[in-house]
């Protein structure tokens, strides 16, 4: 019995390694055709959607970014592979004055060689810096004319950033014909002296504690008081506003109406901007901008020409160049148009919005205020009116003054 079962054993000895081998060589002929498969599914993706980097902006988009502001555009330099503005270094006399000389850039900022380095610009009033650093492999940035342009890997897209008198404007042009939907998504370095949050817009707010913290302020020597402001810069609450990406829009070439919506979606330190709905036939342009807030107060209040204008908000000022301004439209009906038809009102145009404050129509004075959000090419999109409660005005007025500043809207005097 003994010889019989170590003879079984010897005879199916082969038999096993045979069934072995055929096992071993059907796992290689299947990893072998998946890798194969996916070689040719990679290959023809690349086919269909192959990425070109490229530097020249679409013909089609371009006129929607728009021109830079020159004189801040003279003063940018390179430094170690970067592009550079330096922000001013002193401020008025007054040591606890926040106010900028008029000669001198409102903001500083660093463009870096790429994209993943980091973003940085930097507030005059309380020298605190923001750093925007995209996560999406980009091409080394290159300025093309008056725009630095950096094609990215996905989706054939490009960020173009525009040098303006109060920030970058920033642009994301996506090709006809790419995808549906996609998002771009970026770590946003802040130090501990700067919060961020989604505004009730859905426009990202950047904040600091009171800029009086930040001053030029004389301690006489008191190691205690200096120590307590440098507490007071990070415990104290933060409602300044120092930074704003504004409400993200896209806008198609062709300037026709369209269904694609872009947001904002803060999560700690990680930004994501989606777009949804994008259009298949026509290429696009987003605009994630970099405003300064306080740059921006400044430059509105200035005299000189062609400051221009950031997208999404911040008033254009078509160009002037102290003589005759260029051709205007004019919105009769429609998106655009006032809902309430009035006279002797007053106008405010701040972070994004045009503000249109009381006036009088066949009735009398009125105390309606009707806001709308500016749109990438200037024009005002749908008003929202406001005729009772939170929002209007307490009292009917028509002849008043507008102004905003640092987040509130003031109406003056009237009839």
């Amino acid at each position: 019995m003994r010889l019989l079962s170590i003879s079984r054993q010897l005879i199916s000895a082969p038999r096993r390694m045979y069934h072995k081998m055929v096992r071993y060589r059907l796992l290689v002929l299947i990893l072998f055709t998946a890798s194969l498969l996916i070689g040719v599914f990679l290959a023809a993706h690349y086919l269909w959607h192959p990425v070109r980097y490229s530097y020249i902006i679409n013909p089609k988009l371009s006129s929607l970014i728009g021109p830079a502001d020159q004189p801040t555009l003279r003063r940018v330099k390179t430094r170690d592979g970067n592009w550079v503005l330096q922000a001013p270094t002193h401020t008025s006399p007054n040591s606890m004055s926040m106010g900028m000389p008029t000669n001198q850039s409102t903001y500083g900022f660093m463009l870096p060689d790429n994209l993943k380095t980091g973003t940085s610009v930097t507030d005059p009033q309380t020298k605190l810096t923001m750093k925007l650093i995209q996560t999406d492999s980009s091409e080394p940035g290159k300025l093309m004319g008056e725009h630095f342009v950096y094609p990215l890997a996905k989706d054939n897209a490009q960020v173009i950033y525009t040098v303006k008198r109060n920030g970058l404007l920033g642009d994301i042009t996506l090709p006809a014909g790419s995808v549906s939907a996609t998002s771009f998504r970026y770590i946003l370095s802040l130090p501990g002296a700067l919060v961020a949050h989604i505004m009730p817009s859905g426009a990202l707010g950047i904040y600091s504690a009171n800029p009086v913290l930040f001053s030029n302020i004389n301690f006489g020597g008191d190691s205690r008081d200096q120590l307590l402001i440098s507490k007071g810069k990070i415990s104290a609450p933060k409602t300044h506003l120092v930074f704003v990406l504004p409400v993200p829009t896209v806008i198609v070439s062709n300037g026709k109406p369209t269904k694609a919506q872009a947001s904002f979606y803060l999560r700690k330190n990680s930004l994501t901007l989606s777009i949804t709905h994008i259009p298949y036939s026509t290429p696009i342009l987003i605009d994630p901008s970099i405003i300064v807030a306080s740059a921006n107060n400044l430059a509105s209040g200035t005299n000189d020409g062609g400051t221009g204008c950031l997208s999404n908000g911040y008033i254009c000022e078509n160009a002037l160049s102290g003589e005759i301004p260029g051709a205007w439209t004019q919105i009769t009906s429609g998106t655009g148009a006032l809902l309430t038809a009035a006279d002797h009102l007053g106008t405010v145009a701040y972070n994004g919005y045009l503000y249109a404050i009381g006036g009088s129509n066949s009735s009398g004075a009125i105390a309606t205020v009707e806001y709308s959000q500016i749109q990438s090419n200037g024009a005002p999109g749908a008003w929202t009116l406001i005729t009772s409660g939170t929002g209007a005005l307490l009292t009917a007025a028509h002849d008043l003054g507008g102004v905003a500043y640092n987040g509130y809207l003031y109406a003056i005097g009237g009839a």
